[in-house]
């Protein structure tokens, strides 16, 4: 086992491994009736007053489960949140001709419509709701379909192991119709002969496995016939026969019985490797887990950094379904680049978002008040204020600049912080063709009080240890500066959007699995107008505790949830 992930293993499944994932089966809760639920399927008599179409597995239905309103809610929370509908293949979860609508899915942690509609079903099904998968919803257009499929998964094949290594077997599945459908869409299942046809509010239940919970019942292949007018909305919950997001101890059988797997901790998934920012990412990790949908857990994500700033790819990626990587340097050094960005950001047509500039002494020199000013000498390539200097335009006379060094002019009506100057930091996550601001950031403010015309390092730009909680520069979240408004987040995020107009190829080079994490710095004017610094392609997450409790780790797990495919409201589309 590697993090968590189970290889491919060859032979016979051991029968500990089958009983394993389909026991345990959920007892009622004390308030409702308690009773032992049947191990492999639902008991007919828990469905009298629904209509049943068919007893061997049992296929049930009934109307007016959900009431108009809840139809139309659960749509409304959906819509702007629907992605391509992915589906559990040999060897990953991806996209397949056989199912051409498209879903998200519903956390009851964040969603009470989701939680109070989940418990609701849960009672009428029998199981516990932490048994439960998110809340599924799904849509369909004119002509899309999902092919007749099964719900359950064959134990003896390494696909069914890896699909239920979280929560066991699918024992149940209930499809919840949230619209009138003009024409088609009905669940038909071929084998038993029956359908159930797709009517606003109805819930159908059925049982996926029978004797052998080992295998799906072969009678509950089912599909979503095509749209023939219209459109389809419903949604879909499927049982498992332990907690959901529960690691399956039977793993420690497989790794008995199997030479092949190799030896290591087990873990969340998906899995994250990476060789910095752990202590960030592995939390983050630990959070997003239990929200993360069934199509997550064949994922690794990995964000690795070599001493040559080049991408080194983990050994153990061969062993998952998906691995989405970050973005190589060769393809994020223009931004990293400080003189780049200047010039990317003034052929964009946004100088007005960066302090001025030049290339050269002699430009500079040739500005009105030019030698009285203060300014900085910049290094192309550089963090924490390393290799700038300071210095007042008169000392510039004579000297001359490396072919990587610019210039930028010190503003003087700044935005102070308790008479301190100070930066901001925003995170933007490139991926999947666009880019997405998060809802949150930080403040660094300077070691010494701030004086205009001054050339001290403290005051101006020394950013050196700024994660040590002990040292002379303080942080704190953005939105909880005082000093900053919401006018200001919104000047900023239009500051950080003139930064990836400025980039294009950042998003161009993203894809469903190719990532980067941006950390944009900038300062305010006084009249609250952000510029931009800085542009860091792999950022430092590590900070003082504060912000890493408050800002990096949601950060990254609101990344983890985008990246699996389910996404996050705190990310804000900007492309």
């Amino acid at each position: 086992m590697v993090n968590g992930e189970v290889r491919i293993i060859e032979g016979e499944i051991p029968d500990s491994v089958r009983e394993a994932v389909t026991s345990s089966l959920p007892v009622v809760a004390e308030e409702a009736e308690p009773e032992r639920v049947e191990r492999n399927r639902m008991p007919a008599e828990r469905y009298d007053g629904m209509e049943t179409l068919s007893q061997d597995p049992l296929v049930v239905y009934l109307d007016e489960f959900l009431e108009p309103g809840e139809c139309e809610a659960l749509i409304h929370l959906a819509q702007g949140r629907m992605k391509r509908a992915l589906v559990s293949l040999d060897g990953s979860s991806g996209v397949s001709q056989g199912r051409t609508g498209s879903n998200c899915w519903l956390r009851y942690q964040e969603e009470p419509l989701a939680r109070r509609i989940g418990e609701r079903v849960a009672k009428r099904v029998g199981f516990p709701l932490e048994y439960a998968e998110p809340l599924q919803v799904i849509h369909y257009g004119h002509e899309q379909e999902y092919r007749p499929h099964y719900d359950a998964y064959d134990l003896d094949t390494p696909r069914g192991l890896r699909c239920t290594r979280q929560g066991g077997q699918r024992m149940v599945t209930a499809l919840l119709y949230l619209n009138e459908v003009e024409e088609g869409g009905a669940t038909a299942f071929p084998n038993a002969g029956v359908e159930v046809a797709p009517r606003k509010g109805r819930i159908a239940i059925f049982n996926n496995v029978g004797a052998d919970p080992g295998r799906p019942h072969p009678r509950s292949l089912h599909g979503g016939m095509p749209v023939k007018s219209g459109e389809k909305w419903a949604a879909s919950i499927w049982f498992r026969a332990r907690p959901a997001h529960e690691r399956q101890p039977w793993f420690d059988d497989v790794e008995d019985a199997s030479a092949q797997v190799p030896e290591g901790e087990g873990g969340h998934w998906p899995v994250v490797a990476s060789n910095r920012a752990q202590s960030i990412l592995q939390p983050a990790l630990e959070r997003a887990a239990p929200m993360l949908p069934p199509e997550a857990g064949d994922v690794m994500v990995e964000y690795c950094v070599g001493p040559d700033n080049q991408r080194e790819e983990s050994s153990e990626a061969e062993a998952f379904g998906l691995v989405v990587r970050a973005m190589p340097s060769s393809i994020t050094n223009e931004a990293e680049n400080k003189k780049n960005v200047v010039r990317k950001m003034k052929e964009a047509g946004h100088a007005e978002r960066i302090p001025l500039s030049c290339d050269s002494i002699s430009d500079a020199m040739g500005l009105p008040g030019a030698r009285d000013a203060v300014w900085f000498v910049r290094p192309s390539f550089g963090s924490a204020g390393r290799g700038t200097h300071c210095v007042r335009g008169a000392s510039l006379r004579g000297a001359s600049l490396h072919p990587q060094q610019f210039l930028q002019l010190a503003e003087e009506s700044l935005l102070l912080i308790r008479g301190r100057k100070f930066l901001t930091r925003a995170f933007v996550l490139v991926w999947g063709g666009a880019a997405y601001l998060f809802d949150e950031g930080y403040v660094l403010m300077h070691g010494a009080q701030y004086q205009v015309g001054s050339t001290n390092a403290a005051t101006q730009m020394d950013h050196r240890n700024a994660h040590d909680p002990s040292g002379p520069l303080v942080q704190e979240v953005f939105h909880e500066v005082a000093q900053l408004k919401d006018s200001h987040w919104e000047d900023l995020s239009a500051a950080v959007t003139a930064v990836v107009e400025a980039f294009p190829g950042l998003a161009e080079n993203s894809s469903a699995t190719t990532f980067a994490v941006l950390g944009v710095d900038a300062l305010f004017r006084e009249n609250g107008h952000a510029l931009i610094l800085d542009i860091s392609t792999m950022p430092n997450f590590v900070q003082q505790p504060a912000i890493n409790d408050r800002v990096t780790i949601p950060l990254w797990v609101s990344i983890f949830e985008m990246l699996a495919g389910t996404g996050s409201q705190r990310f804000k589309r900007i492309t």
